[in-house]
Parts: C-alpha cells; structure tokens; sequence
C-alpha cells in the first residue's frame, strides 16, 4: 500500500484584504443557500410549516405565481445544502431525528412534482458539484453522476486525518477537497485535532492546516472559505485558499453571510450588516419586520437580497431587501 502524501502547512492570520465578491461556480454560489432557493425557471423553494395538520415543516415549491404546493419534502438542516441542477432540486434526505446526525442519509431528487431516489446506499456525507455528486462512506471519497451511477472511488481518509462522527463535511472547490473537522473535547477538555485538511484532486497530496479550530462552513466565494469560530461568541472569518492565510471578516456575533455585488453581507439576530472598502455598515434591524422575531438567514440570488426571520412556530417569514436594508417584497409567512 503506497503511503500517502500529507504536507503540512502553518496558517497564519492576516487584516481583512479586499473585498470582491465575484464568483463564476454555481454550486460553491450554491452552498449552504438558505431559503428561498431559486431555479432557473423563477421558481423557489421555501418553508412552510407549524400548520393545522402538522407540527414539523415541509419544503413548498412556488413557480412564480404565489401559488405554493408541497414537495412531499419534510425540512431538516441539510436541505440547506440542496442545490437546483438539471431542472431538478437535489437534497441528501434522512428518516429520523435530530437533524445532526447525518450519517445514513440518502441522494433525492425532486423534478415535476415527483420525488425521486437518486442513491439509496446510506452517505456520511456530501457535495454538489459540476461534475457530479461526491458523497463520503466511512474513511472513503466517491463521485458518482446526477443519476446516481457510475460511482468511482476518489480517495480513501488516511487515519490521522480522519475524525468520524467530528467530521463537519466537505466541499470540492477549485481542484481540491477542502474538509472540515469539528472540535474534539473528552470529558470536556479540548483535544487536539486537525480542523481543515484538503486534498489536491491532480497531484494526490494531502495538506493538513495547523490552525485554531473553525466551528463550522458558512460559505465559498472568489477564493476564500468562510467560517464560523466560537470564542466566547461565534464570530465570521475566511481562509484563503491560496496564500493559506486567515482574516476575520467581523467581531460580531453572526448567524448567516451571503454575497451581492462586491458586498459581504451577514446577519445576527436582530441586524444586517454590508462589509465592502468602505467598511462594515448595519443597514437593516429586526424591527422593520413589524413582529417580534430573530434573524435566521441570508440569501442572494443574482443581485437579490432575501432576508428570513422567525419566533418558533410564530412570525416566520422571507422578505426581500435592497442594499440599503429597504424591504421591497414579502415573499412568504406563516
């Protein structure tokens, strides 16, 4: 058996460098795209839930018309790792809860108001990409086509490596594997562990990244990794992929990040805010919502600006917003 390459690299941390925003992968745009979820036919897919019938949610599908019907989909975290391909909305399913135990999920996908299986072997993990599916089997690294066939082995996890259920997940980007670890903790003590490693689909390489560790992938954009680090609060930075170095991106407590035109734009609970070279600005409170309710998520469609915010089964909605934090649209309540 031919030992594997594992390079190490020292990150260090840098200023927050200039910011742009532009991003031609549509999966990494994609990644993790809170509601609602567009297709290229103007259609979204967006929650509903808490009805007369049901205490859980289930994902609806409007085609433009304000008239949503139900997918058959009920909504767990991962939906939100769905992506919109092939005229079809693909999502990584499972039967039971809690929402964060992934392993034993399976490929669907939903087209025409049916819902098909794509691949029922149980997945650990996964990615939507140009080239197809990668999906993760214990230590092992497949890719497989949006029909789910035509499987090949990509690589197997070498042992140090690979952290099992503290493993976060993985996204394809830009040649690499680049994966994520969550922290280790034994009997409450943090133990040393490695937080993000990637491997080089070319050259078969590994290089693991001696760093604090990240609590969690946000997004991908123009180069950079985005990620959640909790010290006392969780707060935004990004890893770039090239010179290996870490920026915090803002000391604020967040809870979503998106991208439109050359502005980041993140939210916490009760603001919205826009980083570009003039700086950081809040532009949008909870209060404009007119209900009482937290912040939830962000998401961007072309130059759109969508904004979610609920209380529990209550005051749940999507509105949609300008650069300046005006809401122009309600999309969706309940």
């Amino acid at each position: 058996m031919i030992e594997p390459i594992i390079n190490e690299v020292k990150v260090t941390e840098q200023p927050l460098s200039e910011i742009d925003t532009t991003e031609d992968d549509l999966f990494a745009k994609n990644y993790r795209t809170r509601e609602p979820l567009f297709d290229d036919k103007g259609g979204c897919y967006y929650y509903i839930g808490f009805t007369a019938d049901s205490v859980r949610e289930y994902l609806y599908y409007d085609k433009g018309d304000g008239q949503p019907i139900a997918t058959g989909l009920p909504e767990y975290d991962w939906f939100s790792v769905g992506v919109v391909c092939n005229d079809a909305l693909y999502v990584a399913t499972h039967e039971s809860l809690p929402a964060a135990k992934l392993k034993n999920s399976i490929i669907e996908r939903y087209k025409d108001g049916n819902i098909e299986t794509v691949f029922d072997t149980p997945v650990d993990r996964w990615y939507f990409s140009e080239e197809g599916i990668y999906y993760q089997v214990d230590e092992s690294i497949y890719l497989m086509d949006y029909d789910g066939n035509n499987s090949t082995l990509i690589v197997d996890i070498p042992a140090e490596l690979y952290h099992g259920e503290n493993a976060e997940g993985f996204v394809v980007y830009r040649g690499s594997i680049w994966y994520i670890n969550r922290q280790i903790r034994q009997n409450g003590t943090k133990q040393k562990s490695v937080s993000l490693w990637s491997y080089d689909l070319k050259s078969k390489a590994f290089t693991k990244f001696d760093m604090d560790d990240m609590d969690g992938m946000e997004r991908i954009n123009n180069g950079y990794l985005y990620f959640k680090r909790f010290n006392k609060k969780t707060t935004l930075w990004r890893f770039n992929i090239e010179t290996f170095c870490e920026e915090q991106v803002s000391d604020l407590s967040f809870h979503s990040v998106n991208f439109v035109n050359r502005d980041i734009l993140f939210l916490t609970s009760e603001e919205v805010y826009r980083i570009n070279a003039s700086g950081e600005t809040k532009i949008m409170d909870k209060t404009k919502f007119g209900v009482p309710l937290s912040l939830t998520g962000i998401t961007c469609h072309g130059d759109r600006i969508f904004i979610s915010g609920g209380h529990g089964p209550f005051n749940n909605r999507v509105v949609e917003i300008d650069l300046n934090g005006n809401i122009l649209k309600k999309i969706h309540e309940w």
